[in-house]
């Protein structure tokens, strides 16, 4: 298979998951109100809180207050990978168009 064509096939095939993640995700569009605080939530705090109050938690309780923990680091790592993978999409399809180009 010739490399120009090879680099033109990956460089379209990224070209459409770019497309389809700025189309499709819901954070980068601000689709709901929901997700207006994900990614800006400080973890760390209520983490801390958590920690220092556990031993006064009932046992329902303290399962809640760890879910809403584990919610918030999921938030943040999902808003994150959001964004990564949508630069990683352009970065890599401008350097298989350049490599299109030089070959």
């Amino acid at each position: 298979m010739n490399n120009n064509l090879l680099f033109l096939c990956l460089a379209f095939g990224v070209l459409i998951l770019s497309t389809v993640t700025i189309c499709v995700a819901p954070l980068i569009n601000n689709v709901h109100s929901h997700f207006d605080d994900w990614g800006t939530n400080n973890c760390q705090k209520d983490k801390d809180e958590y920690d220092a109050n556990k031993d006064t938690y009932s046992a329902l309780n303290k399962k809640i207050k760890k879910r809403e923990v584990d919610e918030c680091f999921a938030h943040n790592a999902m808003h994150d990978l959001e964004y990564t993978s949508l630069i990683m999409d352009i970065v890599f399809g401008f350097i298989y168009i350049r490599l299109f180009t030089l070959f």
